[in-house]
This record gives C-alpha cells, sequence and structure tokens, in this order.
C-alpha cells in the first residue's frame, strides 16, 4: 500500500525548476550557494504554475524561464533545446493528479 502524500503542482514545479532548469546549479552546489539562494527559485514557482494551468505552450513557458535568466541571474542562461524540454518536463508535471 501506498502512504505517500499526493504532490501538488506547487511540489511538481519546485522539483522540476530545481532538478530540470537551475541553469546557476544551485540545488547542486549548496555548499558554494547556501541553501538561502534557493529561495530564489521558489518565486518563480507561482508564476510556473499560474501558466501550466492557464494551458501555457512550451514557447510560453520557454520565454517565462529565459526571462528569469535574463532578468534575474543576469546571464543568457541554457540553450533553447534544454529550455524545450524543462518545458515539456513542467507541462508533464502539471497533467499528474
Amino acid at each position: 500500500m501506498n502512504n505517500s502524500v499526493p504532490r501538488t503542482a506547487h511540489q511538481r514545479t519546485r522539483e522540476v525548476l530545481l532538478r530540470n532548469w537551475d541553469p546557476k546549479d544551485v540545488a547542486k552546489r549548496l555548499d558554494v550557494y547556501g541553501p538561502s539562494s534557493v529561495y530564489r527559485y521558489e518565486t518563480y514557482i507561482e508564476p510556473s504554475v499560474e501558466l501550466l494551468r492557464s494551458g501555457a505552450s512550451e514557447d510560453a513557458l520557454m520565454a517565462f524561464l529565459i526571462d528569469r535568466q535574463a532578468e534575474s541571474m543576469c546571464f543568457p542562461g541554457l540553450e533553447r533545446e534544454r529550455l524545450r524540454r524543462v518545458a515539456r518536463v513542467l507541462r508533464q508535471a502539471a497533467q499528474l493528479p
């Protein structure tokens, strides 16, 4: 029997952003950045969930991630094909119960 609590859209989105997007590798380098650095990513979760709930396309999700990279992280960020994969995973995660 599975006693696990279903993950919310917020939790699934957070996992995707940290595992699949994370352009600065913050989650992988907490020893360098510190646990509080993950907080910045937390501010991207709710807008991502809202986009997903609105039925945003992969291109719209990619544009959102590109904008976050450019305005908040001050570098060009990940290439478009990697961002397309992240957008697909986000959309898949949003379809789970």
